[in-house]
């Protein structure tokens, strides 16, 4: 086969690491190359047997991205078995998933994920897991309320959000953190009315939320196991708050009782913990507080 590059090429297989090398080098040595000669490599590179999501992701990660480069891997990104985006990748990927339509996306990345979020748009997500929202929730924004409600969303972890409707039903596994008074008051109620088939639920509450805002307990869980599936996170907490930790336990305390009750970044360590521990369990024991498993 002869082509623009002047090569007459047999096997391609023996050439790929020539042809990702051309890539590389349309920006250095050519001053604005054709968008033919693009597609041409792009091609090229996808004949000599350049198949996987990574080799791709490494190529774009290795070039100057130009957008009809993008958009010639794009046509070529295998998207057969849907595409999962870790940490190493969010960069790379916040730009090429608006050019794909895989049949679903899991994102599990622990670093801010804001600049994602608007690539997710339109995508069918079925497990999302913010670590860095979830760790260090902040306001919401319109993606991620768009984000929560995908229908086709199985697992999510991340930032409470608000003016939310409804979540979806097909949910199994939420962890989610609240942060703000108006959060609790708009996520606790949807938790404790709408039907859902929840198998596990983790609730991550800052001291920035009043026990005011906490107007209703959350619902029964019951895992795989067949056991509580609720556990509590009470981040932050100082000496002389055990009372908040107290009320907003109480409170939130669903009738079959918690599975797991943390407390995790206390700025006294371990000897406010156990405080606080001792302080809890005694201030609930006559509502079947149940200490972690």
């Amino acid at each position: 086969m002869e082509n623009t590059l002047g090569v007459k090429i047999e096997n391609f297989k023996f050439y790929l690491n020539m042809f990702k090398h051309l890539a590389g080098l349309l920006d250095l040595e050519i001053s604005n190359p054709s968008e033919g000669l693009i597609w041409e490599i792009v091609e090229l590179i996808e004949k000599a047997g350049e198949s996987s999501q990574n080799a791709w992701l490494d190529i774009l990660e290795e070039v100057k991205i130009s957008e009809v480069f993008l958009k010639a891997v794009a046509r070529c990104f295998p998207i057969q078995d849907g595409i999962v985006v870790k940490e190493t990748r969010a960069a790379v990927y916040s730009i090429l998933l608006p050019l794909l339509c895989p049949a679903r996306v899991i994102v599990d990345i622990r670093s801010d994920p804001t600049p994602l979020l608007p690539a997710l748009t339109n995508h069918t997500c079925t497990r999302v897991e913010l670590w860095h929202h979830w760790y260090h929730p902040n306001n919401s924004t319109s993606q991620l309320r768009n984000l929560l409600s995908c229908d086709s969303l199985r697992v999510f972890r991340g930032h409470g959000t608000v003016e939310l409707d409804r979540l979806p039903a097909s949910l199994k596994e939420l962890m989610i953190a609240i942060s703000e008074d108006n959060q609790a008051r708009s996520m606790l109620p949807l938790l404790m009315t709408q039907q859902m088939h929840l198998q596990h639920l983790e609730i991550h509450v800052t001291t920035k939320v009043s026990t005011e805002a906490i107007t209703n307990p959350l619902p029964d869980v019951t895992t795989v196991f067949k056991k509580p599936g609720v556990s509590l996170i009470l981040s932050n907490v100082k000496e002389g708050e055990e009372g908040w930790v107290c009320e907003v336990t109480a409170k939130l305390q669903p009738s079959q009782g918690y599975w797991r009750l943390e407390f995790p970044r206390s700025t006294d360590g371990l000897h406010c913990l156990g405080k606080i521990t001792t302080t809890t369990i005694t201030s609930l024991a006559t509502n079947n507080f149940s200490p972690s498993h």
